[in-house]
């Protein structure tokens, strides 16, 4: 691989830079399962479905896609835990700052930027970080970050192609490729198997 120095980094948010909440997310399925009077589904089968990437396999073909949009109505984001930056966090800013490169948060979370800087602010990311771009609303399907990666660009005066993309999900790494970003690196942090990250083609997988 040439030599690729970015002029600007952009980061998912859950799995990349704080950890995913998985407790949250299976205790939640469970609740919903029980509401939506779906058989239960163990534990082990759910966290190898998330782990898969095919989080709602569990679910039969004909009635998945009523069932993941009454899930989503029902999931109770108000109580969503706060984020906790993974330990590595701090000194990838600091080093990152060193050498004279911009970073930048793009998140599938459909908030207004300025409600999730609130909410984040505790983190300490806030003072790294040029900007926090969220999806632009719910008509935009939450593992297309096309838009989002575009617009980062857009406003800090680069072309995709000058800045490098660090996600934890498949599709962080196939939206910045079709957007035609310079280099995609994928994380193992957000509890995604390697191989499965794999098949989107990252230039790296690192383990955060």
């Amino acid at each position: 691989m040439p030599p690729f120095v970015p002029k600007l980094v952009l980061f998912d948010f859950d799995g990349t830079l704080v950890e995913f909440h998985h407790e949250y997310l299976f205790s939640q399925t469970e609740r919903i399962l029980n509401l939506l009077e779906h058989p239960p589904v163990s534990r082990s089968v759910l966290d190898q479905a998330f782990r898969a990437f095919d989080f709602f396999r569990f679910v039969g073909a004909g009635n998945r896609e009523s069932f993941i949009e009454s899930f989503w109505r029902e999931f109770d984001w108000d109580s969503f835990p706060q984020p906790k930056p993974f330990s590595c966090v701090e000194q990838m800013f600091v080093e990152l700052r060193a050498r004279g490169i911009s970073s930048a948060i793009v998140t599938a979370r459909c908030v207004e930027a300025e409600r999730l800087r609130q909410e984040i602010a505790h983190t300490g990311i806030l003072e790294h970080v040029i900007d926090v771009h969220t999806r632009a609303g719910e008509h935009v399907h939450w593992t297309d970050k096309r838009e989002t990666i575009e617009k980062a660009c857009r406003e800090f005066g680069v072309t995709p192609g000058e800045a490098l993309m660090v996600g934890d999900i498949p599709t962080d790494i196939t939206s910045a490729r079709e957007v035609g970003i310079g280099r995609a690196v994928a994380v193992e942090s957000g509890g995604i198997l390697t191989p499965v990250l794999s098949e989107s083609s990252p230039d790296a997988i690192l383990p955060d």
